[in-house]
This record gives C-alpha cells, structure tokens and sequence, in this order.
C-alpha cells in the first residue's frame, strides 16, 4: 500500500482525538507521516470565525436539550418523555442527530452543529453535557433494544412493539462518531460493537451512497 486512502485518513484522525478506542496499526507508506501532519495542522486551524453558522458552544448545550424549535426536530427532553411513556416509535420518526450527536462533518446545515477538535475540548469541559451526551445515546440506543451501558441486547421479552433496529445506519454513525470524538470510551465501544452486531446479521450499513460499516470493522 502506498498511499492513505480517505477512510484511512479518518482513522487517524479519530485516533488523534481518542487514541484509546483506535488501535489499529496501519503501516507506514512514505506520504504516511505528511498527510499526519496535515491533519494535526487542519485540527489546530481556528475553525470558526465571526462569519461561521455555528450557533457556539451555549446554543449546543441548549439545543441538546430542546431540539432546534421546529416541529419533528427533538433533544434530551423529548427522549426522556418519550422513554418513560414507551413511544418508542418517536425516536425512529423525529430528527435529532445534527445537534444531539455533533461530529466533525458538515451536514445539511452547513457548519451550525460542527464540531472540531477546539469545540470538542471546550465543550467536554462541561460535565452537565457529556452526561447528557451519554444519556441520548443510551436512549436512542434503547429504542433499538440495545444497551449501550453494558454492551447487550435488551430481553426482548422486556422489549416494547417499536423497541427494534430502525434501519437508520447514518444514525448509528454519527452517535458513534460524536462518543469517540468526545472520549467516551466504553459507550463508543459498546456501539461499535452494535455495529458488528448488525453487520453479521446481514443489516445494511449504507447511506445516502456511503458504505458506513468501516467504523464498526476497524
């Protein structure tokens, strides 16, 4: 192999911001070291800037919680009713990810819920958000009928009508993505491990043309 391919160059920059989760030993062609630097380079760049859509680390916290105002679109609050009257079925019929999971990627909404390494590490600072972080993961989770605090299938005799795999791979992805961007080592590992899981029972990862399932292989 003699040169990094994009799915690589992820790789290591996830590994970059949470070196204990990616392991994987890639060899070392020539260009290896340079397109390392390149990334380390890109992640110290300032990433946001006073003409920037991204709504800053407060409108993140809030949005979190209440979703983005519109009708359809959820947060923390709505996962939580939702989860204590067994409506299962409004986590697989509401939007949420953009904001409940952030990650380092543009979306649809340009740069408005991005996240880079600088906003990783200001919003990690909050512990009030990490702990709600983790808490839309194990509920969205949940709804699948997986537990993501001990890495199980829920019974499915204790399981509600709608608590079941939704075929929303982008979602699995980008809740995987955000847990290892933020640290959140044994909840990212208990995903990725839902991920193999629905890989070997024959799910489809793909998404929008996007092969996914390299994150839940490597």
């Amino acid at each position: 192999m003699n040169y990094i391919t994009s799915i690589d160059k992820k790789i290591i920059y996830l590994s970059m911001i949470s070196n204990q989760i990616n392991k994987t030993n890639l060899n070392e062609p020539d260009n290896y070291k340079q397109i390392k630097n390149e990334i380390q380079n890109d992640l110290m760049k300032p990433t946001k800037n006073l003409n920037s859509t991204f709504i800053g680390y407060q409108g993140m916290k809030d949005i979190m919680l209440t979703g983005d105002g519109t009708n359809g679109n959820a947060g923390l609050n709505d996962f939580r009713k939702w989860a204590k009257n067994g409506e299962w079925n409004e986590f697989h019929t509401h939007h949420y990810d953009w904001w409940v999971f952030p990650i380092p990627e543009k979306s649809g909404f340009g740069l408005k819920y991005t996240v880079y390494l600088e906003d990783i590490l200001e919003l990690k600072k909050d512990t009030v958000y990490i702990n709600n972080l983790i808490e839309c993961a194990t509920l969205v989770c949940k709804s699948w009928g997986w537990d993501l605090i001990n890495g199980l299938e829920i019974d499915k005799s204790k399981l509600g009508i709608d608590q079941k795999w939704a075929d929303w791979p982008i979602r699995l992805y980008k809740m995987t993505l955000s847990l290892i961007c933020f640290g959140i080592e044994k909840e990212a590992i208990n995903a990725i491990n839902y991920g193999k899981l629905l890989i070997k029972e024959g799910n489809n990862m793909s998404y929008g043309g996007r092969d996914l399932k390299y994150l839940f292989i490597k």
